[in-house]
């Protein structure tokens, strides 16, 4: 996971723009990426993130769509619930929640601490790519 890959799977969504889909992507990175009001727009469909799993290894997750104090996320290697100690990151049931199956406290991904679970990590470390839909 990288941004080389982050960039090839950008330019893979472009693509599909000129396969008449009305999506864009773009990718947003380092100081760029802070969830503060709302970061996604109104005509954001979602976001892919680069998080860190742990303190060596990351992956990416998708960014749904954001509510209050937390931003709602798929995350394919979530399967099982968990929680962390104090409740900044959350395993949810994907049925309630449309789909999604984490939720993040904006607070904890913002922090600039790097490599914890769950967290976007240094600014100069931080990738994700906006997709929205755009007119034909």
């Amino acid at each position: 996971t990288s941004f080389d890959a982050m960039t090839k799977l950008t330019k893979w969504l472009r693509s599909y723009k000129k396969e008449n889909f009305s999506l864009e992507a773009q990718i947003i990175k380092k100081d760029d990426v802070v969830f503060e009001g709302h970061f996604l727009t109104t005509k954001a469909l979602c976001g892919v993130l680069f998080v860190y799993f742990d303190r060596t290894y990351g992956h990416f997750i998708t960014v749904i769509y954001e509510k209050g104090e937390y931003i709602y996320c798929f995350d394919p290697y979530l399967r099982v619930e968990k929680r962390s100690k104090n409740k900044e990151w959350e395993w949810l049931n994907p049925h309630k929640f449309n789909g999604c199956n984490l939720r993040i406290k904006r607070d904890y991904i913002n922090e600039f601490k790097s490599h914890e679970a769950f967290r976007a990590g240094k600014l100069s470390e931080r990738y994700f790519i906006l997709i929205r839909r755009c007119k034909k």
